[in-house]
C-alpha cells in the first residue's frame, strides 16, 4: 500500500505517453470525431454506437485545430469504398463526410481519419448490431449514446432476469454489459477524474474481445476512451492535481477493500502518510473531517504553504 502512490502516480504519466498526435508542423491537430446518423451537429454530439436497421447513410464528424488538409477514408466490410478530402482553416475547425449505404445493410463501417502528411488521426468503427427490434436492446442503446452507462447496464440487467438463460438474446444481453457498457463504464470514470481506474476497466475489456465486426468496433471506441484519458490528464498534469488524485484513490481502494472509508484522522494517517513520504515527502496531512459524503482530507504543500483539499468527488 504504501507504494502505491507512487505506482499511480507513474499510470498517469504513462496514459499521457499513450497520447501520439501526429506532428502539428503539417497535419491539423484532431480534437473529437464521432459518427452520427445525421449532417446536425448537437452539444453534446449524438454518437452512433451502432448501426440501425434500414440506415441508408452514415456521418462521420471531425473537430480539428490547425490548418491542413483530412482525409476521410471509408471502408465497408472491409473494403476501401472512397476517400474524401475536406481542407479545414486556422483554429478550431469543424468538418464531415458521408457514406451512402445502399441495401443490404453492411455488418461493418469504418472510417480513417487522415491528416495533411498522411498520418492516422483517428479510426471509427460501427457494427450492425443484433435484437434491435427488442425495446430492451434499443433502449440500452439510446441509453449508451447518450451518456448514461449505468442506465443501459439496469436496463439490460433487467432483460437478463426476464429471459431464459444460454438463449442468443441472453448471450447478447451479456455481451452488451461486457462490453458496450463497460467500455462507457471507463468513459463516465475519465469525467469522474478517476483516471487511474481506466487503462485497467479498457483491458478487462479488451481481454474478452474477439475478430466480430461488434469487437473490432468496440476497439476503436476503446482507442478514443484512451485518447481521451490522455487529454484529461494532459489537463491534470500538475503536482498537486496528481497528488490529490492519487491520495482520493488511495482513499476509494481502501472503502472497496475495508468496506467503509476510514473515517477517523489517525486511520488515514496511517494510511497516507507513508504513500505521501514515500512520494518525495512534500506534502502532510493537516485536516481530516468526516462528511456526509465520505471525508474532506486537507494537505499541505510542505514547500510553498499552499493547500490541497481532496474529497470524494
Amino acid at each position: 500500500m504504501p507504494r502505491l502512490l507512487i505506482a499511480l502516480l507513474l499510470s498517469l504519466l504513462a496514459i499521457h505517453a499513450m497520447a501520439r498526435d501526429c506532428d502539428p508542423a503539417h497535419s491539423p491537430q484532431l480534437e473529437d470525431a464521432w459518427l452520427s446518423a445525421g449532417v446536425r451537429v448537437t452539444q453534446p454530439p449524438i454518437r452512433l454506437l451502432y448501426l440501425p436497421p434500414g440506415s441508408r447513410e452514415v456521418f462521420v464528424h471531425a473537430r480539428t485545430r490547425g490548418p491542413g488538409k483530412v482525409t476521410y477514408r471509408w471502408f465497408r466490410d472491409g473494403k476501401r469504398v472512397i476517400d474524401v478530402g475536406a481542407q479545414v482553416g486556422d483554429g478550431a475547425w469543424n468538418s464531415h463526410s458521408r457514406l451512402r449505404l445502399p441495401p443490404p445493410l453492411p455488418e461493418e463501417v469504418r472510417v480513417q481519419l487522415i491528416g495533411t502528411d498522411g498520418c492516422l488521426l483517428r479510426e471509427l468503427t460501427l457494427a450492425a448490431s443484433a435484437f434491435v427490434d427488442v425495446p430492451q436492446i434499443r433502449d440500452a442503446w439510446q441509453q449508451l449514446a447518450g451518456g448514461d452507462a449505468t442506465g443501459a447496464k439496469i436496463t439490460l440487467k433487467l432483460l437478463l432476469e426476464e429471459t431464459p438463460r444460454n438463449t442468443p438474446l441472453a448471450r447478447h444481453a451479456q455481451r452488451m454489459l461486457d462490453r458496450d457498457v463497460a467500455i462507457a463504464q471507463a468513459r463516465e470514470r475519465i469525467a469522474a477524474g478517476e483516471l487511474f481506474l481506466v487503462e485497467s476497466s479498457l483491458k478487462d475489456v479488451e481481454r474478452r474481445l474477439g475478430r466480430s465486426a461488434g469487437d473490432r468496433a468496440a476497439r476503436t471506441r476503446i482507442a478514443d476512451v484512451r485518447m481521451a484519458a490522455a487529454r484529461e490528464t494532459a489537463r491534470l498534469q500538475s503536482e498537486g492535481n496528481l497528488v490529490a488524485l492519487a491520495t482520493r484513490h488511495l482513499l476509494e481502494t481502501e472503502k472497496l477493500v475495508n468496506g467503509d472509508y476510514p473515517l477517523l484522522r489517525e486511520d488515514a494517517e496511517r494510511l497516507l502518510t507513508p504513500a505521501l513520504a514515500r512520494a518525495g515527502d512534500h506534502y502532510a496531512i493537516v485536516d481530516w473531517k468526516p462528511t456526509l459524503r465520505g471525508y474532506r482530507l486537507v494537505l499541505q504543500d510542505k514547500r510553498t504553504g499552499g493547500a490541497l483539499e481532496v474529497t470524494p468527488d
